[in-house]
């Protein structure tokens, strides 16, 4: 399917349509789009300047904030650093060197191995 490009016309109608609290779904329904392209044109107006209410339901979510049940599921959790074995809170299982050894220039794993005696 090729890129359609918003009318300035159905830009209007879209500022228009938004800011009477009208929903995505119903915006995109009435011009024949899908509801993200509708939510991607509104964020589009908002960086040029347009004026859309910050009441409407069109407001930027803060960052982070999703309906979406891995988002309300993610908390920090009490880990130990796999370079200095300093305790810190990792933001997810992704999240396993703590923020002075994700910040050194040196690899801690290449430096050369303590021999136990």
């Amino acid at each position: 399917m090729a890129c359609r490009h918003f009318t300035a016309e159905e830009e209007a109608q879209i500022v228009q349509w938004a800011n009477s609290d009208m929903s995505r779904g119903e915006i995109a329904r009435r011009l024949e789009r899908k509801p993200s392209s509708i939510w991607n044109c509104i964020a589009r107006l908002r960086a040029q300047g347009i004026a859309i209410k910050a009441g409407s339901r069109h407001a930027p979510r803060p960052k982070g904030v999703g309906n979406a049940p891995w988002n309300l599921r993610i908390q920090p959790t009490q880990r130990r650093c796999l370079c200095c074995q300093k305790a810190f809170l990792s933001e997810g299982a992704h999240n396993r060197l703590c923020v002075t050894c994700r910040g050194k220039s040196v690899d801690c794993f290449s430096a050369p191995a303590r021999v136990m005696r």
